[in-house]
This record gives C-alpha cells, structure tokens and sequence, in this order.
C-alpha cells in the first residue's frame, strides 16, 4: 500500500482506494497512507458522533442489546482514526463514513459495494466546485513531450521534484508508444496561482531533455 500510493499520488491527479477501513486487524488502509508520509493518526471526532448516532438509531444494531466491551469499543474507534491532517468530506447524508483526503489527491472510501457507491455519487458535486473554483484554485496542468528514454530523464525530473514539491507542484512522466515509436510526456501539475512558474518549469525541461 505505502509504495503503491505514494507512486500513484505522484502520477495521477486523483487517486482512489478502496477497503481496508475496518475494524479488524486486516484493516490497514489509513495506517498504511499515514506511514506513507510520515503522518500520525488522530481520532476524528465528526466522525465519532456520526458512527455512535448511527449505530443507537439503526433498529437492526440497538435492539441487540449487547453490553459493549472495551476491546470492541475500540475497535470500531478505529473506523475514526485518519491520518492527520486530512480532509474530510461527507458526500453522502444519509452514511456516516466520510471520504478522507490525504495529499490532496488520494481519496480513502470504503470497499462495501453499497458504501462506495452512495460516496463516490455524492463527490461528483465537490469535483465540479473545486473545478470552478476562484482565487487560484483550478488546476493548471502543462506538458512537455520528448524523444529520450524514460530512464535517461528520471534523474533530471527526480531532481526538479524534490526542488518544487514545496510549491506544491507535482512533476510526472508518461510512457507512450506505437508500433514504430516511443516517446514520453513529462507533465507539471499545480494550481493556477502558480502557473507563472510551472511555464517556467516547462521551459527549462525542455531545453534539458530536447522537449
């Protein structure tokens, strides 16, 4: 998960994973994404209160009567507990388990069926208002196509990454291929509030890597 993730965020502009967000010892998804970036984990409060009004107002459970042990308790706590910080959106009013957003392009949803559907349905809304977004807020995205081998490149763009990532700008590289030709699009991913600097960017790639 932490390898996967971490290439995944750094490629892709919206990443989606899938289960992994129970209450069982298999349940590793927000553990794993908080190591993969050295982030701690924090109770999630909303979320508490939204899983506990859930539980006392659906029949099927409260009318079980069970006396609730600590362990048990604890462990479905742990359905609450994201890396931190996050983002945390209910897309859906009628569920309590949210979407949790780490690095701004990874989206943590649950893997039941009904869940995951009723989630990602509701995000449609949130996509479109961070689409129209003011105040620099739209993703500008620009590309730079080359001719060189992928591996010729990799140190060149590893190099820019580390140098740009706390401009939250996201460097990414694309192998593309025919029958007859290869050749690879190096992408640079921010918000419009930094586009003077991504075209910077571009123009220097380019000049590097016969762009």
């Amino acid at each position: 998960i932490i390898e996967a993730v971490r290439r995944l965020s750094d490629n892709f502009d919206f990443v989606i994973t899938s289960g992994g967000i129970g209450s069982t010892h298999d349940d590793i998804t927000y553990p794993s994404i908080a190591k993969a970036y050295n982030l701690p984990l924090k109770y999630h409060q909303l979320t508490l209160d939204r899983m506990n009004e859930f539980v006392e107002n659906t029949p099927s459970i409260s009318s079980m009567k069970l006396e609730p042990n600590q362990e048990a308790v604890e462990a479905r706590k742990r359905m609450a507990l994201f890396p931190d910080p996050s983002i945390v959106v209910y897309p859906n009013e009628t569920l309590w388990v949210p979407i949790v957003i780490i690095n701004e392009n990874i989206h943590i949803l649950p893997g039941i069926p009904r869940l995951f559907n009723g989630l990602l349905f509701g995000f449609s809304k949130y996509l479109r208002i961070r689409q129209n977004g003011n105040d620099g807020e739209n993703f500008y995205r620009r590309f730079v196509k080359t001719f060189q081998p992928e591996s010729f490149i990799a140190p060149i763009l590893t190099e820019m990454q580390v140098r740009v990532k706390d401009m939250g700008i996201k460097v990414g590289s694309y192998p593309k291929w025919t029958a007859d030709k290869r050749w690879v699009i190096v992408s640079f991913l921010s918000r419009e509030n930094n586009k003077d600097k991504v075209e910077e960017l571009c123009k220097e790639i380019a000049e590097k890597i016969n762009g």
